[in-house]
């Protein structure tokens, strides 16, 4: 009889005991299930919250509450998941916890890659902005994906990251780009990223062998890259523009202002070169064979500009600064037109500004033919002519040889005239005397 009395004391007191770690609506056990606020708990242990609760938010309680201790902004509070076998040494190898701090509370995901060390891995972080973070702490926009990939699809990616809505307003880091890109814009990136703490871009790749390029759109659409470089995984990186399409539609390759449907590189006149800067803007390669390209180039030396156009290694057509072409040579002189070569043609027009029918006028001092000898025994070449030497250093000047050789032939025709006078008097004079002496 003691025995039973003994046996009943002890269990009351450990269902007594039971009962006195819990508060509230008391629990129920069903088959081993365990229920708070139900009497038909359906799993091993099944919560149910007061009702009347249809906000999310707010300081009511929806059900479980996990707290820490009372040192907040350092104690974590949570639920942790661990594994049957022993190997797993009893240790949680997952974890969801809260964090709270002065300014808010983060909900943190952790894993394990160690059962002997337990959590290893702070695999996801939502912060009391809303902002989610995978593979960083401090995200610091609503998805930010750190140190790894984003991938669609049955590929995976093989380098980079992709960042949409990035921060682009001018800052030391791309202060060339100024104050044109919001944190509206949308951008691509490859082997750069957002950098976190502030704005501009950093790269996410350290391997020497990586180029970097993005692609933003925003009102305008624009591709920038750097060649590829040594730069450290977070070190920040600059990128230079290679080509726009403007809100207007205008084009800029090289260039991030076009002022016209399409251009080719930028210019700056903020000095003087020390030398001719040669830089080949545009290349046409050949369809049907596999020679050299036709080529478009300009020669800058501020505030001198010149535009080739060539094929391989000739310049066939010079366009200079001042208006003057030249072909097949770059050097045209005072020539608005410089050809080194022939010209054939089947027509050339000349506009002359004055022509030599001065020679018939009554006032025109015509040499007579003694003094034109003279003349050519002395100087070797007709007066007003330019000699074969002259010719050959300053070459002729083609509506003003035309010209004088114009007038020359005037002369002869004037010369042809007097003596032409002369020849009929002497055969008047001729005849007279043969009639006079009776000579038929």
């Amino acid at each position: 009889m003691k025995k039973i009395l003994l046996i009943s004391l002890i269990t009351l007191s450990s269902i007594l005991n039971i009962n006195a770690q819990w508060t509230g609506t008391n629990p129920v056990w069903t088959n081993s299930n365990v229920g708070i606020g139900t009497t038909s708990p359906s799993s091993k242990l099944e919560v149910v919250g007061s009702g009347g609760i249809t906000s999310f938010t707010g300081t009511a309680h929806l059900g479980l509450l996990v707290r820490g201790s009372n040192n907040a902004g350092t104690d974590h509070s949570g639920i942790d998941f661990t594994g049957y076998s022993a190997d797993y040494f009893g240790n949680p190898l997952a974890r969801i916890a809260v964090k709270p701090t002065g300014a808010g509370s983060y909900l943190l995901f952790g894993t394990s890659n160690s059962y002997v060390s337990g959590i290893t891995n702070t695999a996801m972080v939502i912060d009391y902005n809303g902002n989610v973070g995978i593979g960083t702490s401090t995200p610091i926009d609503k998805l930010q994906v750190s140190n790894g990939f984003i991938t669609a699809g049955t590929s995976s990616a093989t380098s980079g990251t992709l960042q949409f809505a990035g921060y682009y307003h001018n800052d030391n880091i791309l202060n060339t780009y100024g104050s044109q890109y919001s944190s509206g814009a949308t951008s691509i990136g490859y082997a750069v990223k957002q950098k976190v703490g502030s704005k501009g871009l950093v790269s996410s790749a350290g391997n020497s062998s990586f180029k970097k390029g993005m692609l933003i759109i925003d009102n305008e659409m624009e591709f920038l890259s750097a060649p590829a470089s040594n730069v450290a995984i977070d070190s920040d990186v600059t990128l230079t523009s290679r080509f726009i399409i403007k809100e207007n539609g205008n084009v800029g390759i090289g260039t991030r202002t076009p002022n016209a449907t399409l251009q080719i590189g930028d210019s700056d006149n903020s000095g003087s070169p020390s030398s001719e800067i040669e830089v080949k803007r545009l290349s046409l390669a050949p369809v049907t064979h596999s020679g050299s390209d036709w080529f478009f180039t300009t020669r800058d030396n501020n505030p001198y500009a010149n535009l080739d156009i060539g094929y391989g290694n000739n310049k066939t057509l010079t366009l200079r600064h001042d208006g003057n072409v030249g072909i097949g040579t770059t050097e045209t002189g005072t020539h608005k037109l410089a050809v080194d070569g022939t010209i054939g043609a089947r027509e050339i027009k000349v506009e002359a500004g004055a022509w030599s029918d001065f020679v018939f006028n009554k006032d025109y001092d015509l040499k007579d033919l003694e003094e034109v000898e003279n003349y050519i025994k002395v100087n070797n070449h007709l007066p007003d002519i330019p000699s074969e030497q002259e010719v050959k250093e300053n070459g002729i000047q083609l509506g003003e040889m035309d010209a004088k050789l114009l007038q020359k032939i005037e002369e002869l025709t004037l010369y042809m005239i007097e003596i032409n006078k002369e020849v009929k008097s002497l055969k008047e004079e001729n005849e007279l005397l043969k009639s006079q002496v009776g000579i038929k």
